[in-house]
Order: C-alpha cells, then sequence, then structure tokens
C-alpha cells in the first residue's frame, strides 16, 4: 500500500472525508446518502436506491471476548439488501482483511438461533480509502466479488460484494468528472473545485451537500473537533510512516524483513517508541491490544 502525501491543515471547508465530517454530512442526512450511493454506483433507473435505514454501526460478538466491530455507516436499502460505509483517511494496515471481518458479522449478524439461511439478504461494501490500495494499476475503482476463476460470469456468493475508491488515483484525473460517481469523488477530494461548483449548479442535492458542509465548517465546536482529528491523523501518519522507514531500515540491516512476524513486530515497537497510544497502533495494524503489549 502507498500513502497519500497530500496534506493541508488549513482549510476553508472541513474536509468531507475525515470520519466525524463524513458521518455529519452521509450518516444522518438520508437524503444524502442516498445520493451518494446511487451515484458512486452508477445505479440504473429501476435500480437506483430509494429509501433506507440507518442501523447501529456497532456489531457485538457473540462472546464478551469477541472483538467489537464499530462500522462507520451501516443501513438498510428498501429491497431489504445492508450497505456499509467505510471512510478511511489514514493508511491502514490489512485493510482487505478488515472489510472481510466487517462482511462476517455483518452476515452472521442477520440470522437468529434457528433462522433459515435463504433469508441472508446481501451485503455491499462501500469502502472509499485515501490511500492506494492497489498500486499496479490507474483504476481508482474496483467492484469485488466472489467468482468462479475459470468462469468469471459465475458468480459463488450473489451476498457479498465490495466497491473499492482509492482516492489518490482518482485526484489525478478529477479535473474530467464526466458522470455522477465522479461527481461524487470530487466533492469528497475538493469541495472547493471549479467542478463540484459546476455539478452543484445542476445536482440539487449536491448543492445541499456543500451547503451542509458550510454549516458544519463555520460551526465553532464542530470545526475545532475537525481540526483536533486531522491533527491527529496528521500525527499518526508521520509517525507510522518513520516508524515504517525506521523498521525496513533496520530490518534490512539486521536480515529481519525475511519474516514477516519479526517484521510487522519492529514496526510495532517503533510506533511505541513515537508514544502512540496502544489502541491507535491495535486499529492500524489490526493486532490486539494484549498482544502489543505483549512485545518487548
Amino acid at each position: 500500500m502507498q500513502l497519500d502525501k497530500e496534506f493541508n491543515p488549513n482549510f476553508s471547508l472541513a474536509i468531507p472525508i475525515l470520519d466525524p465530517v463524513f458521518k455529519d454530512l452521509f450518516g444522518s442526512l438520508k437524503e444524502n446518502c442516498i445520493a451518494l450511493l446511487n451515484g458512486l454506483l452508477l445505479l440504473p433507473e429501476g435500480k437506483k436506491i430509494k429509501d433506507l435505514q440507518y442501523l447501529n454501526p456497532e456489531i457485538l460478538g457473540n462472546e464478551i471476548k469477541d472483538k467489537i466491530s464499530r462500522l462507520d455507516i451501516l443501513a438498510r436499502l428498501d429491497n431489504g439488501s445492508l450497505v456499509n460505509i467505510e471512510i478511511q483517511y489514514n493508511y491502514q494496515f490489512h485493510f482487505e482483511k478488515r472489510l472481510l471481518f466487517y462482511f462476517s458479522r455483518i452476515i452472521s449478524s442477520q440470522l437468529e438461533q434457528g433462522a433459515n439461511y435463504r433469508d441472508l439478504r446481501p451485503v455491499y461494501m462501500v469502502s472509499i480509502v485515501n490511500f492506494v490500495l492497489y498500486p499496479n494499476d490507474n483504476k481508482y475503482y474496483r467492484r469485488l466479488s466472489v467468482r468462479d476463476e475459470d468462469c468469471s460470469s459465475i458468480t459463488y456468493m450473489e451476498v457479498f460484494t465490495t466497491h473499492v475508491f482509492e482516492l489518490p488515483k482518482y485526484k489525478k484525473i478529477s479535473n474530467n468528472a464526466k458522470n455522477e460517481r465522479e461527481m461524487w469523488l470530487s466533492f469528497l477530494c475538493n469541495p472547493e473545485s471549479k467542478v463540484v461548483k459546476e455539478f452543484s449548479m445542476k445536482h440539487e442535492i449536491l448543492e445541499k451537500a456543500y451547503k451542509r458542509l458550510e454549516e458544519l465548517s463555520m460551526n465553532p465546536s464542530r470545526r475545532e473537533e475537525y481540526i483536533q482529528k486531522l491533527k491527529e491523523y496528521s500525527d499518526l501518519r508521520t509517525n507510522i510512516e518513520g516508524a515504517l522507514d525506521k523498521g525496513h531500515a533496520e530490518g534490512k540491516a539486521e536480515g529481519i524483513l525475511e519474516g514477516k512476524a519479526e517484521s510487522r513486530k519492529l514496526t510495532v515497537l517503533r510506533m511505541k517508541a513515537q508514544g502512540l497510544p496502544v489502541s491507535l497502533i491495535s486499529a492500524c495494524t489490526e493486532l490486539s491490544e494484549e498482544e502489543i503489549n505483549s512485545l518487548e
């Protein structure tokens, strides 16, 4: 994975891809969320989402000791399907495994004991990431599902589809936005761009989302929260990059990189040495706090 290097702490409008801002824009305003999903997925007439119901984004495991899943936005669509929208501003270790874990929790939470498997509803994962997840090409959008390796037209599990949007790749072509998908991605990347202003003149919901962003940006308490979150992310990104650089350098010198476990251990130790909270290290590495505390 590659980090998106762009960072601007001095903004006039709040940054839509900061998770508290994104949730304020789309996690409680149903009209905005519906328009975002219809646009990002380019759903045709007849298949467009007309309504949704927000659900509790915190999914508990079956046992007390199980890891708690805290999703950004979870909603039930008008056709009964479930959608999980994840916004990720900073680099995230093992992001694909994290999505798979979230999917498994959402699927398993649908059925109570004795229920029939036919009642499982499809789950759509919509992941918007501010880093490069697939560095071997310039495709900013991917639709991923489980398919037959020899016959790609055969989908093995209709219940699982994930849509991934890599914002750093999209930013390279954002001046040429040509449809609603790219309109919304432009809004998320740079709401003050000329492209967004032109689209907002003919798209009512985008105009409303922009005005809502202005209101949030002018609210002193919300703005301070956003600035603190941005500073937290910036500090975390700096420390992660420093830890990775030092870990790779020392790993090469000592031959540690030959073992993935040792390489990750060294990265964790560097992050601890930088004074990062264990909770943040856990969020970035997918290691439990107990595992992190045991590393010395």
